[in-house]
Formats: structure tokens, C-alpha cells, sequence
């Protein structure tokens, strides 16, 4: 005895199942699409590339850097454009003398990034242009600002900071003229 499929067609596939196998071709061959899309795109993790020097004209980069001392954190955060270009704001954190954090508003500067060199402006008051280098994974400056350091190491991402400032002990805070309202304060 010979059963015929739904459609009445003896030997053929009933329309419900190709249209089935249709769809699952599809999405197999977008699926495979998308995985060479990604495994071109050359990911390398979670840190920026930080190799790079301003010979790659055809991407901008984004660099987070975190300084910390024992009373302060400051973060740098820039990007760098196809030509060298750089934009980028630099938060400085502090703490008072009740231990939460004091964030001072962020203040923009900008640069250049040229064979690997940093030339940093608008980072302080006085106009000074800093330059600096990566070593690994650590900004060089030739001189200090903020946080009062010269190096700045490279961060994943503004959340890390974040945790950095909510797990920064500051040092215990010493006055010598304390007033009604606080240190020195009448």
C-alpha cells in the first residue's frame, strides 16, 4: 500500500517541509556570512590597538589611560582620528576630607599622534604641550599634571575606572586648623 504525500503528488516533498528547508538554508548561509564578517574584522580582545602609528589612515582608535596617586585618580580619554587628530577629555578625581570623591568637570584637549609620539595640548592651565610615548601598555608624558605623574596606564573601558574611583582608599586626611564647619572653616 502507497501512501501519498498531502499535496497529492506521489514522490515529491510536501510544500510545508520545503518551505522549511528554504528557510533553514537561508539562515544557515546569513549565519555563515556573519561569522566571516566577524573573524575579518580581525578582533584582537578587549583593549584597544595600541600598536598602531598614524601611518593607518583608514580608522579612528579610542584609548582610555588611568593615572593614580595616593590622593587622586585622573583618567585620559581620546581618540584618535585617520589623521593623527586627537580629541579627548581628561576627568580628575580627588577626595575630600568626608572620603567620597570629588569629580572635577571634565576638560577637553587635544593633540597629535605621529609615529608612535603623543603631543598632548590643554591639559593645564599654563599652555604647556606634553609629549609621550606607549611603552606596552603605558602612556609616557614628559611631564606631570593633575595626578602628578608621568605615567598612565591603558584601561578597557570607562567602567573600569569607575571601579577603580569606588575602590580608591584615600589617605587619612590631617588638619591642623579645624574649624566649627570643617578644616579651616569659621
Amino acid at each position: 500500500m502507497t501512501h501519498d504525500p498531502p499535496n497529492g503528488r506521489p514522490g515529491q516533498t510536501s510544500d510545508g517541509r520545503r518551505t522549511i528547508i528554504v528557510l533553514l538554508a537561508v539562515i544557515a548561509s546569513f549565519s555563515l556570512i556573519a561569522l566571516i564578517v566577524v573573524l575579518a574584522s580581525g578582533s584582537n580582545g578587549d583593549r584597544p590597538d595600541v600598536t598602531g602609528d598614524s601611518g593607518d589612515t583608514e580608522t579612528t582608535r579610542t584609548y582610555i589611560f588611568m593615572a593614580e596617586t595616593e590622593g587622586a585618580l585622573s583618567k585620559l580619554n581620546m581618540t584618535i582620528g585617520p589623521d593623527g587628530q586627537i580629541t579627548g577629555e581628561h576627568l580628575f578625581v580627588r577626595w575630600g576630607d568626608n572620603g567620597k570623591p570629588y569629580y572635577d568637570d571634565p576638560e577637553p584637549f587635544g593633540g597629535t599622534f605621529t609615529d608612535g609620539y603623543f603631543e598632548l595640548t590643554g591639559l593645564s592651565s599654563n599652555g604647556k604641550i606634553y609629549t609621550g610615548t606607549l611603552e606596552g601598555d603605558t602612556l609616557i608624558l614628559n611631564g606631570t599634571f593633575g595626578p602628578s605623574t608621568q605615567e598612565w596606564t591603558l584601561i578597557g573601558s570607562d567602567a573600569e575606572f569607575d571601579e577603580a574611583v569606588e575602590n580608591h582608599t584615600p589617605p587619612p586626611y590631617e588638619c591642623e586648623d579645624e574649624g566649627p564647619f570643617g578644616c579651616g572653616e569659621y
